[in-house]
Parts: C-alpha cells; structure tokens; sequence
C-alpha cells in the first residue's frame, strides 16, 4: 500500500509537450432545474428527475492548451410515477487549458444528445448545447484528479419556455495512456525539450551529447573530454580554488584569483613560483621582496636597509657624491676618492705654500709641502689636476688676478721640475674674486692667499 501510494503521489511532472491520448472515469450527480420530456409523447407528463451521474471519456491532446473528448454519461433517475428509469448524454466537447505542472484549470464547451435507455414509455434523443469550467491536479506524469461542472441546455415542455438547463457535477480521473512521442534523434527525449533534437544526447543536458557526462553539453562545455561543473563551463578545477584547470597557472595548488589560481603565502601579490621571497611580504617591482627604504635595493642585499641610496654603492646614501659610502667616508662632507677613503688626495687649500711678498717666489719653507704633492702625483700618474690661485683684495684687481696666476704658474713649475708631466697640471688664476674669509683683518687676508689643487681626472 505504501509503495502504491509512493509511486500515485511520485513528484514527476507531467510532459505536455507532445500530443496524447487520455482515458478518465467520472461519477458525480445530474440537477434537473427545468422540466424537460425524454419520451415519445410529450402529454404523457413524464420527466427526467434529479439523479446520479457516472460515466466515462476519452481524449487526445495535440497540445498542452486544447484537447477533443468524446464521453458518455449515465444518468439513472426515478420518474414522477416512481419507475426507475436511465437516461445517457452522449456528448463532444473542446477543452481549453491553463498548462501547470501540477494544477491546470479549464474551460470546456460542446453539444450532444440526451437519450432515454430504459423506461415504460418508449425511447427519445434530445439535442443538447453545454459549456463548463474544471480544473485537473496531476498526481504524476500520468494521472490526474479532475473536478467539473457544466451547465446543459435543451428543450423544455413547459410551452412559455422552450429551454430547460441542467447541472452535471462530477470527480473523477484522467490517465494518459499513450504520448505520441517526437524523438527525431532516439533518445528517449523528445524533441520539445531536446536542446540537439538530430543529435542523441543525455537528458541531463537537455538531450545535447555529453562525452565526459557532467551534466553540461558538449556544445557548451569548454573541456568536452574531463568530467567538472556547470559553474565552470564543464571544465575540473582540481584544486578548487574557483578558477578552472584550464584557467588556472598553478592547477594542483589552491591559489588567488588575481594571481590566475597561484598561492601567494605572503600576501604581498607575488605568485610564490615568481617570488625571490615568498615567506616575506614585498612587492611586484622587487619580485616579492621587501625595501623598507624603497631604493630598489632588495632588504638581504641593502647595505643599508633602512636608509636610501644608490644601486651601487649596495643602498647605502653618498652625502658628498664621491662614490664611496657615508658608512665608508672617511670625510663624508667632502668628496674625496675611493682609493683615499672617501677624503681628497690633497688638502683643498694649501695654507702651507708661502711666497715672497708681493711676489711668486716659493719660500723655502713650503718646499716639504710641494715634495708631498709630488710624491701624490707620482703614484697616481692618471691624475690630472688643476692648480688654483688665490689673493687677498690688497693690491688692485689686476695686478692680483696676475700674481695669483704667477704664483700658481710658479708651483707648475716646480712640480714639472720634479717630473710631473706638464700635460697633467693646468694653471687657473682667480685673483681675490674667492675670498674664503673677510680681507678685514690679517687672520683673514692670510686665509684668503691660497694654492688650492682640484682633481679633474683619475
């Protein structure tokens, strides 16, 4: 009984795609409310009563909204002197749906005929005009509860009406016994629902081939050949990160979205298969590895990671811009060479070269100091270097301008008398345009009277 009841109530929707033809049964009542004659005379006062209904139709359905059925309908009732007698109405009738999946109303419209079957006073046919409204609640794809009325119409013996209107109410069931099945493909799905109605396919994709059987067609799937998921097109994802295999760089390991399915495990938008440094956040540009100083020098290589300086000198600043590191400079205000820690090869002023006064003769005493820079120039012999003079504003400006290009002319001299190349030594006078302190005292103007040597080429 269980198992009847499961399979009546089976939640399988009806197909109504495709024509059909359907039996039902019926049993209701027949409500008589005009006085009509189904006898061969009309004065002998005998009608048909109120009584039951029970019958039965047949239909087909060329499409889900209008169906043709044929039915008859028995109708036993007592007449006026108490006999039993049985009527029939033998009618046909167009039935206009509402398709539903489970409740489809209708409205149903026809002609037929009333005849007397058993009785005392001979037999009779009455024509008879009907219209009525149903509804059916389908139980499955098969079988369907339906509930009728329809209002009868034929003729009366009363003489000042010539219409007498009836009632038939009736329950009963519709079972579609045979569908006429339009599969052009053969397979099984017919070609209403068919996506590829000439190609057999699966139903669970709409009757469309389906090699790897995932449920999405061939036609749509992007990997017909490997079994994955609608919300993929059809295509894995193996390791169900949200990006399919096709899609997806990194397939065998979860990974972000943005990086096309790669793991990143420091977050810092580096694919970790790209990342110099995939366990320390960083950035694109440094392919994943921090610089706190952002001086494109990476953190593990900075010499200076905190500070910013160029790529040469391994991130570390150069204050002076001599090339050698202030961590390195030995005289990190001033530019100098690398060969010298960072400090100049010669003193920028001279204070010790003296001369005569008034003249560019070299006392003896500045001779030590005029040795050292020779011994400088002799063991760097690509050096080339300019030899600045310098006055005090005593004196015109002209005739300053002169001495200070005699007295560094003088010193030219001598270093080209101890073999410095003249080609490595040029003279340039400046005069008192340079002071370097004020002329207005003798601690000043003694400041002021200076050979200065400027490296030009190393």
């Amino acid at each position: 009984m269980i198992w009847t009841l499961a399979l009546l109530f089976s939640p399988e929707q009806h197909d109504q795609s495709t024509p059909a033809l359907y039996l039902g049964a019926e049993a209701g009542a027949h409500v008589v409310l005009g006085r009509w004659d189904l006898h061969e005379h009309a004065d002998f006062g005998l009608a048909p009563n109120t009584g039951a209904a029970i019958g039965g139709r047949v239909g087909f359905q060329p499409w889900s909204w209008l169906a043709l059925e044929a039915k008859i309908v028995g109708l036993p009732y007592l007449s006026d002197p108490g006999k039993v007698n049985l009527a029939s109405d033998l009618a046909g009738d167009l039935v206009l749906s509402w398709p539903g999946h489970t409740l489809s109303p209708f409205l149903l419209g026809g002609a037929g005929g009333y005849s007397n079957l058993l009785g005392d006073h001979g037999s009779d046919f009455d024509l008879e005009l009907h219209g009525g409204v149903g509804a059916r609640w389908f139980l499955n794809g098969s079988i369907a509860l339906r509930l009728e009325a329809r209002l009868l119409a034929t003729d009366s013996i009363k003489p000042e009406s010539k219409l007498a209107n009836n009632l038939l109410l009736t329950f009963g069931l519709d079972g579609f016994v045979w569908r006429f099945s339009s599969d052009r493909d053969g397979d099984g799905i017919d070609n209403a629902a068919d996506v590829c109605p000439d190609v057999p396919g699966e139903r669970e994709a709409s009757g469309c081939p389906d090699r790897d059987r995932d449920s999405t067609a061939d036609t749509s799937d992007l990997c017909p050949d490997e079994r994955g998921s609608a919300d993929h097109r059809g295509c894995p994802d193996s390791d169900r990160d949200g990006l399919s295999d096709p899609d997806d760089s990194c397939p065998a390991n979860a990974g972000r979205m943005e990086l096309r399915g790669c793991p990143d495990v420091d977050l810092d938008g580096v694919a970790d298969a790209q990342d110099a440094c995939p366990r320390l956040a960083g950035s694109p540009v440094t392919r994943g590895c921090p610089d706190a100083d952002q001086d494109s020098v990476l953190d593990q290589d900075d010499r200076c990671p905190s500070a910013a300086g160029p790529t040469e000198l391994l991130g570390c600043p150069d204050r002076d811009l001599d090339r050698v590191a202030d961590v390195d400079d030995r005289c990190g205000s001033e530019p100098g060479t690398v060969e010298n820690g960072g400090c100049p090869i010669f003193a920028a002023r001279l204070s010790g070269i003296q001369f005569e006064t008034g003249k560019a003769q070299i006392r003896e005493s500045s001779i030590p100091t005029l040795l050292e820079v020779t011994r400088i120039l002799t063991e760097r012999p690509r050096l080339r270097v300019v030899i600045e003079g310098h006055t005090d504003e005593q004196g015109t400006d002209v005739s300053n301008l002169e001495l200070s290009r005699e007295r560094a002319s003088a010193v030219r001299d001598f270093l080209v008398s101890r073999g410095v190349a003249a080609a490595r030594l040029e003279v340039e006078a400046f005069g008192e345009t340079r002071p370097l302190a004020p002329n207005s005292t003798a601690e000043g103007r003694a400041n002021n009277r200076r050979i200065e040597f400027r490296v030009i080429e190393k």
